[in-house]
């Protein structure tokens, strides 16, 4: 039964399954569509796992990925790299502490297929994407080394 939510899910996400409206035949679009979700656990500095209300008794667990951030890698080559991922993760548990319940908006599958990308906003209406742009880069190991050689 997971497997099968999760897959009209993503067909829904993917626009490649129409929902039709009680009110109207037009198509309505996931990503246009705003759920709450009650987040499980931090999985990364731009990973959420999170439970996603899609109708009054169904929910499905999802890793959703934020739209507009791309942090370091836990699991990237370099110590340094590794060292900003483990900040960056810290810093979103930070944010989002004392946030139960979130909203997600624009629902789409990832690049990947394994995750679904989308905005998350707290309850007092900032979006955590936008509070953590910026704070943490993302860079190829050596890439900082490389840079000071050419200087």
């Amino acid at each position: 039964m997971r497997f099968f939510v999760l897959a009209v899910l993503w067909l829904l996400a993917a626009g490649l399954v129409p929902l039709r409206s009680a009110v109207s035949s037009e198509r309505l679009e996931m990503r246009k569509a705003v759920y709450v979700a009650e987040i499980v656990r931090v999985i990364d500095g731009d990973t959420i796992e999170v439970q996603i209300l899609l109708l009054p008794g169904l929910t499905q667990r999802v890793h959703l990925r934020l739209v507009g951030i791309d942090m370091p890698e836990l699991r990237a080559g370099c110590e340094e790299q590794r060292h900003a991922a483990q900040a960056a993760k810290q810093a979103l548990e930070a944010l989002l502490n004392g946030h139960r319940f979130v909203q997600v908006q624009q629902i789409r599958p990832d690049k990947y297929g394994g995750r679904l990308d989308g905005i998350m906003v707290l309850s007092d209406g900032r979006s955590v994407a936008e509070e953590l742009r910026g704070r943490f880069e993302k860079r190829n190991c050596g890439e900082k080394e490389e840079k000071k050689k050419k200087d």
